[in-house]
């Protein structure tokens, strides 16, 4: 589900199982840059360590004016908070709370947006 006014950048990326349709929520005015990645399911197929490593499968929402940096890379089960922004190149593995901006590998809070409400 893709909300409103979404501005989606070059070489967007969606990893999904078919049988994972759906598991992909975005709110209105989200912006994406360039080489934005999710993830929403992942495993090594039909290698024979599948039975030793775990299946990850999950839903990705990114709520409203969030802004995903150029590169990034989202994982199943992860919120991007309203007006959260993650930083280029960084990988976001845990949710991300509201108003806040994370960066790195793996993506940690670097700051709070001080937003009048």
């Amino acid at each position: 589900m893709i909300g409103k006014d979404v501005y989606i950048g070059d070489d967007f990326i969606v990893v999904e199982e078919l049988m994972d349709k759906g598991n992909v929520v975005i709110g209105d005015r989200v912006s994406f840059a360039p080489r934005v990645t999710i993830i929403t399911s992942s495993h090594p197929n039909f290698s024979k360590i599948r039975p030793y490593v775990p299946v990850v499968r999950g839903k990705v929402v990114i709520e409203n004016d969030a802004w995903i940096g150029c590169g990034a890379i989202i994982l199943p089960n992860v919120t991007i908070g309203e007006g959260a922004v993650v930083g280029a190149g960084s990988v976001v593995t845990k949710d991300v709370p509201p108003y806040h901006i994370v960066a790195g590998i793996p993506a940690k809070i670097v700051k709070k947006i001080e937003f009048p409400q």
